[in-house]
């Protein structure tokens, strides 16, 4: 639902629906992942970079990702997502 949320531009409800899957299972890359795309997404860049560090701590493996994370969290937001919501 998070990456739903946040394909809909849906910050807050991504935001949290994401940080809810991490509560139980804070090693869970794939919730990590998706919830640093979502900062990103919404030029929150501290925050995905932030994200960025814990996954790339994981090592998961999704070390492929990590490389177009970092520089999607570089670039800031994407066109059309609401970014004037960033918090």
């Amino acid at each position: 639902m998070g990456e739903a949320d946040a394909r809909l531009g849906e910050f807050a409800e991504a935001e949290e629906t994401l940080k809810r899957a991490l509560r139980p299972k804070p090693d869970y890359a794939r919730a990590q992942f998706s919830l640093g795309c979502t900062f990103a997404d919404f030029a929150n860049r501290g925050a995905a970079w932030e994200e960025y560090e814990r996954l790339n701590g994981m090592n998961s493996n999704l070390e492929s990702c990590l490389i177009g994370f970092g520089d999607r969290a570089a670039r800031g937001p994407v066109a059309g997502t609401g970014s004037s919501r960033a918090r």
